[in-house]
């Protein structure tokens, strides 16, 4: 079975009960609080702190982020934001778009350096500009809610959640499916938004193993309201409306 037992019997009573849809999921519900440090550089997870020391030295901007994640998790060594940040900053400054987004992280969380979410967005999009997707979701999520003191606008971010979308982000997936979802400052697509849903969910499942309930909830609204069919592979079952409508996603133009 797709759910869990409890999750479609609580699923099942809000769909029916209500007269008018649910609340959606919303942006800032699928928002998820980054990092304070990020993940180790999975080439390098096994190298000793001597030898990526080394690698530092001679310029290496893997080991740079290896090492300051390292410090900022207190890894193999005594944990130090100060440290962290410092070999952060000298890869982020070197263009590597890895450490431009952790830098970030660190500037919308405050860690190791005064929280601010402007400074954040610069590196963000720095490292965005280079196509690195989880960077592409923070850019858009931040352009569509006013992040960082950016004039909010959801015609600004398809571009950016596009982009970390077609890579298979989760997130980014999702928050594209919401935004074709509400239609605001840009067309409502429900087509769109059931297809971008499907595909959050498809990759947080290739990745983890879990389901994107967020996005499943979301298109089980949809399915449900008659904006697009159920599908094999869909959420609950297939409801007697016969919507023919397509799925397909609309290419909106990219970034560079």
């Amino acid at each position: 079975m797709r759910y869990k037992t409890t999750l479609l019997v609580i699923l099942a009573i809000a769909l029916s009960a209500c007269t008018t849809a649910p609340a959606k999921q919303t942006a800032t519900s699928s928002a998820k609080k980054t990092q304070e440090i990020p993940a180790a550089v999975p080439e390098l997870a096994n190298t000793s702190v001597a030898d990526l020391e080394r690698m530092v030295a001679a310029g290496d901007l893997k080991a740079h982020v290896e090492l300051g994640t390292r410090y900022g998790l207190g890894k193999g060594v005594e944990k130090n934001y100060d440290k962290a940040v410092t070999l952060l900053r000298a890869a982020a400054e070197r263009n590597d778009p890895e450490a431009q987004f952790y830098l970030g992280t660190a500037y919308n969380n405050g860690a190791g350096v005064p929280k601010d979410d402007a400074i954040a967005v610069l590196w963000f999009e720095r490292s965005a500009a280079q196509h690195y997707a989880v960077a592409d979701y923070w850019m858009g999520y931040m352009v569509a809610t006013g992040g960082g003191g950016i004039n909010p606008t959801w015609a600004g971010a398809i571009p950016y959640l596009w982009d970390g979308a077609i890579q298979g982000n989760s997130a980014a997936a999702f928050l594209l499916g919401y935004a074709y979802d509400q239609g605001t400052d840009i067309d409502h697509n429900p087509r769109a938004a059931a297809y971008w849903y499907r595909r959050a969910d498809m990759y947080q499942r290739a990745e983890n193993n879990t389901f994107n309930v967020k996005a499943e909830y979301n298109l089980l609204l949809l399915i449900k309201k008659g904006a697009v069919e159920w599908q094999p592979g869909d959420p609950g079952s297939p409801p007697n409306h016969d919507d023919k409508s397509s799925s397909a996603a609309p290419a909106p133009a990219g970034h560079n």
